[in-house]
């Protein structure tokens, strides 16, 4: 994708995008091997972040921000490509427990180091302080919008 505008005056939402944009075709392009949408490796990346509890289907719903629909589509075809089972959670049998397979996990450390490449080529030309600053500001920005989408105004 080639855009022509001069990014210094392009507005900050738009800059999020193309940042956002560039990272999913480049993250898509690296793995296309394994046939994942980026939507299944968040998928694989909050298991693999939440290792330590049993994570179950509305768990990751709510932290993926998906519908109860999307997120069984998301599971099918990570379970039809041997990545993710999913077992009945023992204390509560309407509830489904989903577990990354071995496979998965070799797919998400590729991915972690992909991430860190990609993470150092966004910020490449930076200072380290920058790039913490960076880092801070953003970190800023997603709790703002958060709070205004949730209505809040703390």
């Amino acid at each position: 994708m080639s855009f022509k505008q001069d990014v210094d005056r392009m507005p900050m939402g738009m800059k999020f995008r193309m940042i956002h944009m560039w990272m999913k075709d480049l993250i898509n392009q690296r793995f296309s091997e394994e046939n994942l949408t980026g939507g299944q490796i968040g998928i694989l990346f909050y298991l693999h972040g939440h290792a330590d509890h049993p994570v179950n289907q509305k768990e990751l719903c709510e932290a993926i921000r998906v519908t109860h629909p999307t997120m069984i589509g998301f599971l099918d075809r990570l379970e039809e490509k041997g990545m993710i089972e999913r077992q009945v959670n023992p204390e509560n049998k309407k509830s489904r427990i989903v577990q990354m397979t071995d496979k998965a996990k070799a797919v998400v450390r590729d991915h972690c180091n992909y991430h860190e490449e990609l993470q150092a080529n966004l910020v490449e030309g930076m200072s380290k302080a920058e790039a913490e600053e960076l880092d801070r500001l953003l970190a800023i920005a997603c709790k703002n919008l958060e709070r205004k989408k949730e209505g809040r105004n703390d």
